[in-house]
């Protein structure tokens, strides 16, 4: 895995302004300046904030709030914890003032010089008569429902194939997967049963694209 994107989106009856303020704020009190530093950030991207140390990075512009490694994926267990963490400052503010509104969660892994279309599972998706250039793309969307089937979010997959690495030498291929929840009721507290719900559904999809004896050689963490 190359990359593991958290996104949150709160609403306010506020200006983004202030919002972004209390954001900040908030993601202050939860780490010291020794820990985490703020750069502010200029150019195309003034206006924008964000947090970093060298396992993590915290980006805050208006009403967004993502979250995502800059090193080795860590696992989701310290990368959970992590996001609880720097949300504890927002935690007790009042709600009129700030709501959740939407969580999204984004893996993207890579996989140098194997054909992603050498090792798919094949369910419950064929994927036949591929043309062999480089380049290939393959995207496709689906929603999430319960067992009780309530609608609990959508996804989606793109697929790219036999992409040239910039360096010039071989080939990867990269599966993105990107979940979306449906949009909460403005409590924190389901912002971690929907997190929890999305990346559960995210590793399901991930591992149901690949054939079983491609996963065991990857000796996935379940």
């Amino acid at each position: 895995m190359v990359d593991s994107i958290i996104e949150i989106t709160v609403e306010s009856d506020y200006k983004d302004e202030f919002v972004e303020r209390i954001v900040l704020e908030g993601i202050k009190k939860s780490y010291p300046e020794s820990e985490f530093r703020l750069f502010p950030m200029y150019g195309k991207d003034e206006g924008k904030h964000f947090f970093a140390n060298d396992k993590f990075r915290i980006y805050v512009c208006n009403s967004l709030i993502s979250i995502n490694i800059v090193s080795k994926y860590p696992g989701w267990d310290v990368l959970n914890r992590f996001v609880k963490d720097s949300l504890q400052g927002l935690y007790n503010v009042e709600t009129p003032i700030l709501k959740f509104k939407q969580v999204r969660i984004n893996y993207v892994s890579r996989f140098p010089n194997v054909s992603i279309f050498d090792v798919w599972d094949g369910n419950p998706i064929q994927l036949n008569h591929i043309p062999p250039f480089l380049g290939r793309k393959f995207t496709f969307s689906f929603s999430i429902f319960s067992n009780e089937r309530q609608l609990l979010g959508d996804a989606r997959v793109r697929i790219d194939d036999q992409v040239p690495f910039t360096e010039g030498k071989g080939v990867y291929s990269r599966i993105d997967v990107g979940l979306e929840a449906v949009k909460g009721d403005g409590s924190w507290d389901v912002i971690y049963e929907q997190l929890q719900m999305l990346h559960n559904n995210e590793k399901e999809i991930f591992f149901r694209l690949l054939s079983r004896e491609f996963v065991d050689k990857l000796n996935p963490e379940w």
